[in-house]
């Protein structure tokens, strides 16, 4: 084979990797120079790749056209006629599609891309996650003020392209505790992802408070999901005063910053109406109700625990004074316990089984059970034995 039909199938194969046409041809310095780029840094593989750099908006023929990605994650060039703002909702552009058919209607403003995450499909700001300062380069916004989000200067470069790990995109976060102005976009919700540590918007689930949640079953929209001593639960969020009710209980979301507080490093909460004791799976509640709207019921307990649980009890509790247990007398005039249904240990009582009139039993302080008359008292409960939603139960 002669030297010049070598070189002439060499300049073909290169200008087919630089996805330019062969029909107007392609000179051998051209080739030779993609034959050193190929050896030195690799010339992509397909053209859609090679056609722009999203991070950079550059590498499109047309100055006008802004430079996006198609549902495949490759780099496309588009017309500048999109209208969907930073945050708002969208399609995507399909491989094959001439961008120059597109309805406006149906494509994001210049500078953003159409990128789906955890399930949305929003026109985000493209970053290099590769860079140190990525976060900084998303807080810096680059879109025309009209097709601005309201928080876009808190951004983060934390999402990367499927497949595309060298294509990053700015994400939005949300304010978590309001429901109202969340700066979300309709049927979705504001809430931490599993392995976050920043609220952004996320598709809104079915699971109400106090049920069990999960990767595959997620909370409602006032709600956040969150780690239990007997799995994940869905709690209340705080109110955009950053309050609960007067009858709940503040948790804070360890591990968690909210970039839009003061500082920037508080963490979120949640409320919840009953706090957990951190031992055995127990918790501490107001009332019975509380405790069954969380999916509880009331504890019981061995000896050996009687004394570690009252110091979790009346720790919790501003009260020194008894706290309901599951215990029942049956028709034989034994006291057993609800749950199970066996004898309560004797060496658990303080004077002794309780006489008739009794209605229910508590803990004291002391560590010893009573009889009580009165049944509102705060609650031992057991949430053990809520339903898993990934069981589907």
């Amino acid at each position: 084979m002669s030297t010049s039909i070598l070189l002439d199938r060499l300049s073909m194969t290169l200008c087919v990797i630089q996805g330019k046409s062969v029909s107007g041809g392609c000179t051998i310095r051209a080739s030779f120079a993609c034959f050193l780029l190929l050896i030195l840094s690799g010339c992509p593989s397909t053209a859609s790749e090679q056609q722009c750099n999203p991070q950079t908006q550059s590498g499109c023929a047309n100055s006008g056209q802004a430079c996006a990605l198609d549902t495949t994650g490759a780099p496309t060039c588009l017309p500048p006629i999109g209208q969907i703002s930073e945050g708002g909702r969208c399609t995507g552009v399909e491989p094959g599609v001439d961008p120059t058919t597109l309805d406006g209607a149906e494509l994001c403003a210049p500078g953003l891309g159409c990128i789906r995450y955890l399930g949305i499909a929003r026109c985000l700001r493209f970053c290099d996650p590769g860079r140190i300062d990525s976060d900084d380069a998303c807080t810096q916004t680059t879109v025309n003020p009209e097709h601005q989000h309201a928080l876009s200067g808190f951004s983060s470069c934390s999402i990367t392209i499927t497949d595309r790990p060298e294509i990053g995109a700015c994400a939005l976060p949300c304010r978590f505790a309001d429901n109202v102005d969340s700066a979300c976009p309709s049927n979705t919700r504001c809430a931490v992802p599993f392995g976050g540590r920043t609220a952004i918007c996320v598709a809104a689930g079915q699971r109400g408070i106090g049920d069990s949640c999960g990767a595959g079953c997620d909370c409602v929209e006032n709600a956040q999901c969150v780690p239990d001593l007997s799995g994940f639960v869905c709690r209340r969020k705080v109110n955009a005063s950053g309050q609960c009710q007067a009858d709940e209980f503040t948790q804070n979301l360890f591990g968690t910053s909210d970039p839009l507080s003061d500082d920037g490093l508080a963490t979120y909460s949640v409320c919840t109406a009953c706090r957990t004791l951190g031992y055995r799976g127990l918790s501490y509640c107001p009332d019975q109700a509380r405790c069954l709207s969380q999916n509880g019921q009331l504890a019981s307990f061995s000896a050996s625990d009687a004394s570690r649980l009252t110091d979790f009890l009346f720790e919790q509790s501003a009260q020194i004074g008894p706290v309901l247990v599951g215990a029942y007398r049956s028709d034989d005039g034994q006291w057993r316990w609800s749950q199970n249904e066996t004898l309560i240990d004797n060496q658990l009582w303080a004077d002794g089984l309780p006489v008739d009139g009794v209605a229910c039993v508590g803990l004291s302080a002391d560590g010893f059970l009573r009889g009580l008359e009165d049944c509102q008292h705060a609650v031992l409960c057991d949430q053990s034995y809520r339903p898993s939603c990934d069981a589907g139960e």
